[in-house]
Parts: C-alpha cells; sequence; structure tokens
C-alpha cells in the first residue's frame, strides 16, 4: 500500500472516530434525562440556584412507568402552587402532572410544554413571589441547609433540607423524609 493510500486510510479513520465520539458525547444528557450528570436533584453554594440544572421530566421520560422521587419532589412543587392535590403526588410524570406543569409554566411566563427541564427548575430557582427561602443552617459544603418553597397561597409551603452532600429531601404526604433521586420512586 501506498504512502498517500495509508495516510487518507488514516486520516478517514480519525474522521470516522471523532465524528462517534460527537456523536456518542451528544447524546447522554438527553437520553438520560439529567444535565448535572447526579442521581440526585443535587445543590451547592447559593441555594438560589441549586434547581436550574437539574434533569428533564416529562411523560415517557427515563424514569418510565416506575417514576422517581425527583418527580415527587416536582409535584410537591406543584402542589405548593395549587396545582396538584396531595392524592394526586404519586412520583410518577402523567398526563395530570404535564398539565398542572403546563399551567405553572403558564404562571412563570414560560413555554408551556408540560416539559421540566432547564427553564422550567430555573424559574422555580429565581421566582421573586415566594419560592425559595431561606430557614437555618449553612450554605457550606459539608453542612445541612434547612428551605422552605413557599407557594403563591398562604399555608402552601414544603420544608426542604439540603444535606451535607447536596442531596435535596422533601417530606412525602405521609410524613417520610425521602431523596429526591431520579432512579427509583419511594414517595407516597
Amino acid at each position: 500500500m501506498s504512502t498517500g493510500k495509508r495516510i487518507r486510510l488514516g486520516a478517514c479513520a480519525v474522521v470516522a472516530l471523532a465524528a462517534s465520539m460527537l456523536a456518542s458525547s451528544t447524546t447522554p444528557a438527553a437520553a438520560v434525562g439529567y444535565y448535572s450528570g447526579l442521581p440526585y436533584v443535587t445543590g451547592g453554594g447559593t441555594f438560589t440556584d441549586d434547581f436550574g440544572d437539574e434533569g428533564i421530566l416529562q411523560v415517557g421520560g427515563p424514569e418510565g412507568s416506575r417514576g422517581s422521587n425527583a418527580i415527587c419532589l416536582w409535584q410537591r412543587i406543584l402542589w405548593a402552587h395549587g396545582y396538584l392535590a396531595e392524592t394526586e403526588i404519586d412520583g410518577i410524570f402523567g398526563l395530570k402532572t404535564q398539565d398542572a406543569t403546563k399551567k405553572l409554566q403558564r404562571w412563570f411566563g414560560l413555554t408551556a410544554d408540560g416539559s421540566v427541564g432547564k427553564g422550567t427548575w430555573g424559574a422555580v430557582d429565581s421566582w421573586s413571589g415566594a419560592g425559595l427561602r431561606y430557614v437555618s443552617g449553612s450554605e457550606a459544603d459539608g453542612q445541612n441547609l434547612y428551605l422552605q418553597y413557599q407557594g403563591p397561597y398562604s399555608g402552601y409551603h414544603l420544608p426542604l433540607t439540603r444535606d451535607q452532600y447536596g442531596h435535596y429531601l422533601f417530606i412525602d404526604r405521609k410524613g417520610n423524609v425521602r431523596a429526591a433521586g431520579y432512579d427509583y420512586n419511594s414517595c407516597s
């Protein structure tokens, strides 16, 4: 084989390898529904920007019919806005959760697509009408931080803890503390 053919063959192999690496590096975030890549709703430092890099929650998402505690946390936020009843909080992103999400998106002035992505999670972070409120603790790494998500209506608030690992914990409707994980559903 001539040197020219070897160089062209090598160049083709490099181009093919680079194309496959680019293709594989752009799909995992969308395929698994995570922006941060972490298995929990997680934050660190200033709490007012914790949610803007969370995973995509939607009908037909990667959690499937088993749902997740991350969805349960989202449903608790929808409850705090008065868009879901407590009895509808099950950790499964079905049509009722999608419709409630659209209502909240319209309320925030967002495009109402019913999918919870960076824009919708980020609106929860930056909402100045109430939203996340400091209760106690520290924003320092390795410390617990106690917050409250205050809905727009009196009495609709959700206690939250960001634990020493940065994982968000919430209380389900039966009073159990749950970690907001993406890969399991133990909320009730």
